[in-house]
């Protein structure tokens, strides 16, 4: 049973001078406080008006957080104007009759009503489940009362105590080492929800890969839609469920690279990698940026993460339906499932070089452990540039003018921006990669890979990877597609598809399909068997928090109808699957509503209504920052054997973002930078006539 109450000693903290109870400036919150007064130690009237002091020793904390200690105060914070007598607290959870379960299933009774007397004004409340409670606290004849939202918060990797790292690390460590069936055995009783929120890590791999290729019509579920950050957040909270059956208290932080830079870039590149982040207490890996010469391999160094909280994380080599597809029948249901196995059926193993890792050119040998290079790119600067831009894109989310902006600049460089440079991109033997040919290497080689195949074979009929280098095998022509093409089809879906496997598949074949190596946190559905993925990607969801919060200001419409009014939504133009209220491939992932069926798939407006309510959740904006720090412009230097077409649409893009483009020169910088990295280059044609 979950700890109610514990004696604690006042810790202090500062007012919000708006309201009587101090909240987060960055989130909303519910602040009805009901003041009296009750008399000091000489007489005096003291205004009686409940604060909250710290949260988990925090005292810049001053909203309440599941499961972590929240020293309450009934008078304020300074114990010095505390008058001795008894103070009588009642905390009562608030019920939410709009959802099918106004209090949770596995709210304890005596949590659900909390009354206790102390004989001085402060004490130390474990809140436990997410929601709204009503605190009231009596002294003598005076009472006063407030509502609290107790959330849980995602913040800034470096905001986190050590403690709390810690915890969320020890959590996710767990599921990545225990199997379903253990570790509902061992943890189910302490899930939020229900025993089955527990999984093995792999079964999340597994719906990642397999719901990104769902279904030959619909195509992916999870990339190249509109709503494609909403469905990444969706998945990735069911591993945060999982994680919090072993530790309640845990939620995915996110990491903010403009704001770490901010704290260590002295102009070099190596004093990126000074970050704690990817020290012994973080993520490690910070000496995997160093190239290893000489060690003893002719195929090359590993840079296995063995350092940090993650240190020798392992990838799955087993192979096959049996281990892959069939905790999707419980994790998503029988369509998800069969669709895995259908997959197999046709292509078995002819993607991946071990597991669902998707082909490298790596032996197996390399592939056991997570391997990661940050801020590695076949040693240049591009990660700096990078860094420079996430800058430029953060202001222009925080003032755009409509969300559409908002999506395309969170979904493509916000989101390339891991797969890129917290991965790291290199050669065995330090030979580079020609740099011209990155976005078909990248976003769009996981498409053909994907795309291509010879049924019943388990070759892939483009491509061969080896030990040291992938080539191609045949130019394509004779292979069969795995995603069906739909006559008029005006989706996003189908637009990067068709630059994928037009534009950049005649990229790659003209490069010899020679990629560059990565590390796990590849440009794969398989990439979120690196830990780092999931601070990475709540970063995205970090940015499309800002731009949201901006965008409902400033429209004074609701996030669930600027997401409706889109006009792919509105005009219900993606393919099947992935418009607003089309059912997704999640269920049991958010509280269902009053009038629906426990255990029915979601629909998309069911769930970016509740991941934009915050009512259960939000985002701590990381401190400024500091005075002293200077981006800057960044010359990615692209070579001049080629050039992209200067067409109206890449033009007007470029235009928003405050580019002047007039001339070829600048049609190539723009369209390689990592402002259109991914699906976005399709708006790049593929000539230009000159000068």
């Amino acid at each position: 049973m979950y700890t109610a109450l514990i004696a604690a000693e006042v810790l202090g903290f500062s007012v919000n001078p708006n309201t009587s109870f101090s909240v987060n400036p960055n989130t909303t919150s519910v602040a009805s406080n009901t003041a009296s007064s009750v008399t000091g130690p000489e007489g005096e009237p003291i205004d009686l008006a409940l604060r909250v002091c710290s949260v988990n020793g925090v005292s810049t904390r001053q909203e309440p957080e599941p499961w972590r200690p929240t020293v309450l105060s009934a008078i304020g914070c300074d114990k010095a104007l505390a008058p001795a007598m008894e103070y009588c607290w009642k905390i009562q959870y608030l019920p939410r009759a709009n959802r099918l379960h106004p209090v949770p299933p596995r709210m304890p009774v005596e949590e659900v009503e909390v009354t206790r007397c102390f004989p001085n004004a402060s004490f130390e409340h474990m809140f436990t489940f997410p929601g709204e409670y009503r605190a009231c606290v009596t002294a003598g004849t005076s009472e006063a009362c407030v509502t609290l939202k107790n959330r849980y918060v995602h913040r800034h990797v470096m905001s986190m105590t050590q403690q709390e790292f810690d915890e969320y690390a020890h959590a996710l460590n767990t599921l990545r080492s225990t199997s379903t069936v253990d570790g509902r055995a061992t943890y189910g009783h302490r899930c939020l929800d229900a025993d089955e929120d527990f999984y093995t890590h792999d079964a999340f791999v597994a719906l990642h890969f397999f719901g990104s290729s769902a279904n030959r019509t619909s195509a992916d579920r999870l990339h190249y839609l509109v709503l494609q950050e909403p469905a990444h957040q969706a998945w990735t909270m069911l591993v945060q469920k999982a994680i919090r059956c072993v530790s309640p208290a845990a939620s995915h932080p996110f990491f903010d690279p403009v704001h770490d830079a901010s704290q260590h870039y002295t102009g070099t590149l190596r004093s990126l990698l000074d970050s704690p982040v990817w020290g012994p207490e973080r993520y490690g890996s910070r000496a995997n940026h160093e190239t290893v010469v000489g060690n003893g391999t002719e195929h090359g160094h590993p840079y296995y993460v063995t350092d940090g909280r993650f240190a020798n994380f392992t990838i799955s080599q087993t192979q096959g339906p049996d281990y892959w597809c069939e905790p999707l029948l419980d994790l998503s249901g029988p369509s998800l499932h069969q669709l895995c196995r259908d997959l197999y059926t046709l292509r078995h193993d002819s993607m991946f070089s071990v597991g669902i890792s998707l082909m490298q050119p790596k032996p197996a040998s390399l592939l056991e452990y997570v391997s990661r290079r940050p801020y590695f790119f076949q040693g240049s600067e591009f990660c700096i540039g990078y860094i420079s831009e996430l800058f430029k894109l953060e202001q222009q989310v925080r003032t755009a003018d409509n969300l559409e902006d908002v999506i395309s600049t969170v979904s493509i460089p916000v989101h390339s921006f891991g797969h890129e440079c917290i991965s790291g991109k290199w050669t065995h033997n330090g030979r580079r990669v020609r740099y011209d040919a990155q976005q078909a290497m990248g976003n769009n080689k996981a498409v053909n890979i994907g795309m291509w195949f010879e049924r019943y074979s388990n070759e892939h009929p483009c491509f061969r990877c080896e030990a040291t280098r992938c080539t191609c095998t045949s130019d394509c022509k004779e292979a069969e597609r795995w995603y069906e093409q739909i006559p008029d089809d005006r989706s996003q879906t189908e637009r990067v598809y068709r630059f994928a496997t037009t534009r950049s598949l005649w990229q790659l074949q003209q490069n010899g399909c020679d990629w560059p190596r990565s590390g796990t946190f590849d440009w794969s559905a398989s990439a979120n068997q690196d830990p780092a993925f999931y601070m990475h990607h709540y970063y995205t969801f970090y940015f499309l928090y800002l731009g949201l919060k901006h965008m409902t200001n400033h429209t004074g419409k609701s996030a669930i109808d600027l997401w409706a009014d889109l006009p792919k939504l509105k005009n219900k133009l993606e393919r099947p699957g992935n418009n607003i209220d089309d059912a997704t491939v999640f269920r049991n992932l958010i509280p269902y509503r009053a009038g629906q069926v426990e255990g029915s798939h979601h629909t998309w407006r069911d769930i970016i209504e509740y991941q934009s309510s915050l009512d259960d959740f939000t985002f701590e904006e990381p401190p400024k920052v500091s005075g002293g720090f200077h981006f800057f412009d960044f010359d990615f230097n692209p070579q001049e054997d080629e050039c992209i077409d200067n067409d109206e649409e890449a033009v007007l893009f470029a235009a928003r973002r405050g580019i002047t483009i007039t001339s070829c020169s600048q049609v190539r910088t723009f369209c390689r930078s990592p402002l259109v990295a991914g699906p976005l280059a399709s708006v790049c044609c593929a000539t230009c006539s000159g000068e």
